[in-house]
């Protein structure tokens, strides 16, 4: 293998065991707000692989139609009383 091939190999596989953003936090109950939650949450996460953004950006545009609902279900649901 040539060098360059080298290098964009292990550009790939660093980006891909950072694992995909959006799809970790799209998942989880918090945060409530889905919109843009994979970019937003690497750019407040310096330690995040930031190979990751672009992906993360386009699967966050992609799911837009999933997540404004959600977004707007989870804002207006009702919030349990604090003890």
């Amino acid at each position: 293998m040539t060098r360059q091939i080298k290098v964009m190999v292990l550009i790939t596989l660093l980006g891909l065991s950072s694992g995909c953003s959006t799809l970790f936090y799209i998942s989880e109950d918090e945060p409530p707000n889905k919109i843009y939650v994979g970019t937003r949450e690497i750019l407040r996460n310096p330690h995040r692989v930031l190979l990751d953004l672009p992906f993360s950006f386009v699967l966050d545009t992609v799911l837009l139609p999933y997540t404004i609902p959600v977004t707007i279900y989870n804002s207006t649901k009702k919030q349990p009383p604090k003890e």
